[in-house]
């Protein structure tokens, strides 16, 4: 891919990718159902947990899966940021990395009802996991928003996206096109504000540390305070 395309037709590529990874896997259980298979008596947060785990896995083989069977000799372990070992400093980092961001968000959020007052911060995200009753589904909810959630999207937006970018063009170009993929798929807007300022912290680990550990560290960190106020605490 030229270097003068790749800035726009990569980002399309994953976020179109992305959709069309759950977009099929819904399709599938829309078609299993139709053939007579009942799902009645299942407990909704195992199917809930369940398609967003083959959804994500469907994501992963037309994003990445496909591009590999043609570019294999590019796509390594070394692109993903998935290369050494494990550090201590890691969670840390990702500690730091929530003030960081949460700052940058606030900002952000300001700066965008300044320019926009009929903006929407109170917009809610559909997470799924509406009825949790038992520890089980709580267990449920959180290994598919604090666990799966952050180690796939990282794996596709900071890892295969932001790494392919950051080959080609300078950090702040390869991160604000990558931000602005991340946010577009997360939906509303202030939610995309909101992925915008998670993104740029998570580009800027990736890109510091050569690594992206640090950055699933910090998703899952964001993720579990969002699972908390969600889930848990309830302040609203």
């Amino acid at each position: 891919m030229k270097k003068y395309t790749m800035w726009a037709v990569l980002p399309l590529w994953v976020y179109g990718g992305t959709m069309f990874g759950f977009f099929l896997v819904a399709k599938l259980l829309e078609l299993i159902a139709n053939l007579g298979v009942s799902f009645q008596g299942v407990n909704e947060n195992v199917l809930q947990l369940v398609f967003q785990a083959v959804s994500y896995v469907g994501a992963l083989l037309v994003v990445i899966g496909m591009p590999y069977l043609f570019f294999r000799g590019k796509i390594n372990k070394e692109l993903f940021g998935l290369k050494g070992k494990m550090k201590w400093k890691y969670p840390l980092i990702a500690v730091g990395g929530f003030g960081v961001y949460y700052i940058i968000s606030i900002f952000l959020t300001l700066l965008m009802t300044l320019i926009n007052p009929d903006f929407d911060i109170s917009q809610a995200q559909d997470v799924g996991f509406e009825s949790l009753a038992s520890s089980s589904d709580y267990v449920l909810a959180f290994l598919a928003l604090v666990v799966i959630a952050p180690i796939v999207e990282e794996i596709i937006f900071r890892g295969f996206l932001f790494g392919v970018l950051k080959k080609n063009y300078r950090f702040w170009v390869a991160a604000i096109l990558t931000n602005l993929t991340f946010a577009i798929a997360h939906g509303a807007w202030n939610v995309g504000v909101d992925t915008f300022a998670l993104s740029l912290v998570l580009c800027y680990l990736r890109y510091n540390y050569d690594s992206i550990y640090p950055a699933i560290f910090l998703h899952m960190v964001k993720n579990g305070m969002a699972y908390l106020l969600l889930f848990i605490i309830k302040p609203f």
